[in-house]
Formats: C-alpha cells, structure tokens, sequence
C-alpha cells in the first residue's frame, strides 16, 4: 500500500492514478506488440485488469486525449485504440515519476516492451 500511495502522489502531479498509468502503459505496451492499435481487452490484458475497469479508464483516457479510439472493422462492438502523441509524452513523464517514487522501494521492473519516446 505504501508503493502505491508513493506512486499516486506523483502521477497526481500529472493527473494519473496509478490505475490510469496502468491503463496508459498497457495500451502503449500492447500496441508496441502488435504493431498496431489494439482492443480494449488487449489493453486489459496487457495492464492486469478487469474489463470494465478498463473500458471506463479508456473513455477517461480518450477525453482526455491521451487514447485514440476508432471502431473495429466490420464489428462496431469494438474498438481499435492507440496511445496518442500526447499520450505518450504523458507516459514517458509518468514512467519517470513512477521510477523516482518508487526508488525507496527497490528497482522497477518494466516489461521488455516499455514505451520508447517518439
């Protein structure tokens, strides 16, 4: 609870929780995989939550421009989402804070695919 707490009062900075970094890592670590936008469960899958958690932080997300979503091909149920160029440096900016708050507690460990600037 303490790394956590350490981690939203940083993002707060940018006005991120630790779940809507998630969110936003997620959608970048998933993209960089596929190479491509992706779907929301891609997105859940990618950032370890449930699908409705997911789908609520994706719209927050996307008001605030941070995510791109467009319909899914031929199945109007779904979404393809990217992380934006505003997203992203958003993200880098996070990715940084979250290593700072979380030095205390020992190094970070990204997955391999984390988000590259640009």
């Amino acid at each position: 609870m303490a790394w956590q707490h350490a981690v939203d009062q940083a993002l707060s900075t940018l006005d991120l929780t630790h779940t809507r970094f998630l969110v936003l890592l997620g959608a970048a670590l998933a993209t960089a995989e596929m190479g491509d936008a992706v779907t929301q469960q891609c997105i859940a899958d990618a950032a370890g939550l449930d699908k409705v958690t997911t789908s609520r932080l994706v719209n927050r997300l996307g008001a605030e421009g941070l995510l791109d979503k467009n319909i899914h091909g031929l199945d109007d149920r779904k979404l393809r989402i990217y992380v934006t160029r505003t997203g992203r440096l958003r993200l880098e900016r996070a990715c940084a804070l979250v290593d700072e708050a979380a030095a205390s507690f020992g190094p970070v460990r990204y997955p391999e695919a984390r988000p590259r600037p640009g």
